[in-house]
């Protein structure tokens, strides 16, 4: 594996670990959010329906004003507000107000699983013939902002996650880049070009490298010139050993030959 796909890998791993946790910690603050939520609303229409019906005066029709107190929790969006009577039959029922977003079922079940909250109205003896008051907690509107942030969230994370691995696949991709010329110039070196040099780096860190490949490499340079010489040189010695070698033998064995040729057999 090469440096550049291990480096990017490691980014990626510490990114999606802090996504994880990320996530972990944004689902007990979903949790905590939508538990506090569901309280506050029970404790405040608790308070609010319980100051409709203390007042004696709005007792000359108990049930009419029951039905009242339950109508006004339509449209809430986290309590439903039932009246029933005492044998257990539904008089009146408030609506919820529907979510524009909703939730999936499975996020839903994932963070709202807890039984919703209820409590019972304390009515006046003068209610308490006509039935009972119920109030229930209902979490898919707090759940679907809950899904709605998160969704948001996760969307910048996302962005933000993949504009990190780019400019770090970019950064290591330039900062690699002297090195693949610097492997070049030593593919060069190998192949006997010693004119082969390193221009100037972006990163002054590898100024250092740059300096002392050329150095190298005009030594060599400056070697492969004096072999050359040399070589020159010594061709020249051999021939010049060789004509002399020649003029020596043709000094001594020339006479001999001579008288060779002069005697008669």
């Amino acid at each position: 594996m090469s440096i550049q796909s291990r480096l990017v890998l490691s980014m990626t791993l510490v990114l999606l670990l802090s996504l994880l946790v990320g996530s972990a910690l944004t689902y007990e603050h979903v949790l905590d959010k939508i538990r506090t939520e569901m309280q506050a609303a029970l404790s405040v229409g608790v308070h609010t329906a319980g100051n409709a019906v203390d007042d004696r005066e709005e007792a000359i029709d108990p049930a009419k004003r029951l039905r009242l107190v339950v109508d006004d929790f339509t449209g809430d969006r986290h309590l439903r507000a039932t009246l029933r009577a005492s044998d257990g039959r539904i008089l009146a029922q408030s609506k919820l107000l529907r979510p524009e977003d909703p939730a999936p079922d499975w996020f839903y079940r994932l963070v709202a699983a807890a039984p919703p909250l209820q409590a019972d109205l304390d009515l006046p003896a003068a209610f308490r013939s006509v039935g009972t008051v119920a109030l229930e907690s209902d979490a898919h509107n707090e759940v679907a902002e809950a899904w709605s942030d998160l969704r948001l969230l996760l969307t910048i994370m996302v962005v933000f996650f993949s504009m990190v691995l780019g400019l770090v696949f970019w950064t290591i991709r330039g900062a690699l880049q002297p090195l693949r010329v610097v492997c070049s110039a030593l593919l060069g070196i190998g192949e006997g070009d010693y004119k082969t040099r390193i221009r100037p780096m972006p990163y002054r860190e590898l100024e250092p490298l740059r300096h002392g490949f050329n150095g190298m490499a005009a030594r060599l340079e400056e070697m492969s010139a004096q072999n050359r010489v040399l070589h020159e040189q010594i061709l020249s010695l051999q021939e010049e050993e060789r004509a002399e070698l020649a003029r020596d033998l043709h000094d001594e064995v020339a006479p001999f030959l001579s008288r060779l040729v002069r005697t008669p057999p």
